[in-house]
């Protein structure tokens, strides 16, 4: 057995969260009530940005700039941007977000269900995601639960086809290697592969 070389195991690429189903979770928010106005900032920045459930638990927000600063591994501070959609769901959240019984018990942006003091952790965020994908049925979609990675392999996906560079995505992600930037952008290469093909159109130089 020392003389034996371990079995190759191929990576398992975690397949790209379909749009039509992240747009029936969002469908599933549109309501006027805290929870739904939260629950929509929250899972549209997590699309979004990418960032790390840990890192959009404790942000701090800049709406003005459209920017969330996160706190990421190794105790480095990085500027996430986001969309115009994001910022206004994150705007709606912010005019119900007063009415909390416990918006002065802190200063962290999400609050957890009102009946329920202090703000939402972490986990909070781990358990609102799966409740919503249950909504949704993403057992039969996604053939797992709805989880906040899943945002971070769609948002690398959706940079990189849409030609951004895996330079930018590595800052942007809080990656020091190129490797990690290939790791989650290979989900969904060959789909990209097949549309740059298709572009290139060689043969047609015949």
């Amino acid at each position: 057995m020392a003389r034996m070389k371990p079995p190759h195991i191929p990576p398992q690429p975690v397949p790209i969260t379909p749009v039509d189903f992240i747009q029936q979770v969002l469908h599933d928010c549109q309501g006027r009530d805290f929870l739904s106005r939260r629950d929509e900032a929250i899972i549209r920045l997590l699309w979004d940005t990418g960032g790390r459930l840990s890192e959009i638990a404790t942000i701090d927000l800049e709406l003005s700039r459209r920017v969330v600063n996160v706190l990421g591994k190794g105790g480095k501070w990085r500027a996430l941007p986001f969309g115009p959609a994001t910022g206004k769901a994150i705007g709606r959240y912010l005019r119900v977000r007063p009415r909390h019984p416990h918006t002065d018990s802190t200063t962290t942006l999400w609050l957890g269900d009102i009946r329920r003091h202090g703000p939402l952790s972490a986990n909070g965020i781990k358990l609102m995601l799966r409740r919503r994908g249950d909504t949704a049925n993403a057992r039969a979609t996604l053939g797992r639960n709805l989880h906040a990675h899943l945002g971070r392999h769609f948002q690398s996906h959706t940079f990189l086809k849409a030609g951004g560079s895996e330079g930018d995505l590595m800052l942007l992600n809080g990656w020091t290697t190129p490797q990690m930037a290939r790791r989650y952008g290979a989900s969904a290469a060959i789909e990209r592969a097949h549309e740059a093909a298709r572009k290139i159109s060689v043969g047609d130089v015949l």
